[in-house]
């Protein structure tokens, strides 16, 4: 009688084993399908998106140190008030990236490379 409950009580500790192993490897499938779905779904994220027409902003502005890009119709330079070695480009209205989209900002932006870093000014094609 007591084998028989031992035995009883081993057979529904398997089961419950067994029910929490299949579990288990159901959420990983799962997991691992949602993630490689995710993955190709989204992107890897590296991309930018359609840029502005070149008329609309005919400068590219990297930031080295941050890695910020930023585009420009218009710009000015001035030597930095901080560092004469360095320059200060004065952004007249730019884009930015926000939201995985290219939005104007039409105010002047300063960009010191004394506090930017080395900034590199390429013209679009």
């Amino acid at each position: 009688m007591l084998r028989d409950k031992i035995s009883t009580f081993n057979e529904f500790l398997k089961a419950i084993l067994m029910l929490g192993l299949i579990i288990a490897v159901a959420l990983g499938v799962l997991w691992f399908g949602a993630s490689v779905w995710a993955h190709f779904s989204e992107g890897d994220g590296s991309e930018f998106p359609k840029m502005p027409a070149l008329s609309k902003a005919e400068y590219t502005i990297e930031a080295m140190t941050t890695g910020d890009v930023l585009l420009t119709p218009r710009f000015d330079t001035a030597k930095s008030p901080n560092d004469s070695s360095k320059q200060l480009y004065t952004l007249h209205g730019f884009y930015r990236v926000i939201d995985g989209k290219w939005k104007f900002v039409k105010d002047d932006f300063p960009m010191d490379e004394y506090y930017w870093g080395e900034i590199t000014v390429t013209k679009r094609r």
